[in-house]
């Protein structure tokens, strides 16, 4: 299970430049939601949570077979 938290695009230049500490800024709010994708299918959409120390995605639809072939970058 892959859950995609945002898509962010950098040039090699970007990426090898960085460094212990930097932020990087998602495409997607707090509160957006999660993809989550099993053999690069996407099958569920969730929300990010926590359970007890550990980060969570709780799984708040199920996607129909129409609705993932809409949804960005699968």
């Amino acid at each position: 299970v892959v859950a995609e938290l945002g898509r962010l695009p950098l040039t090699i230049g970007n990426l090898m430049a960085l460094k212990v500490g930097d932020t990087l800024r998602l495409d997607v709010p707090v509160n957006g939601d999660v993809i989550l994708r099993i053999d690069e299918q996407v099958l569920f959409r969730g929300q990010p949570t926590t359970a007890g120390t550990q980060l969570a995605i709780q799984v708040v639809e199920r996607l129909s077979t129409k609705a993932r072939s809409k949804t960005p970058g699968s």
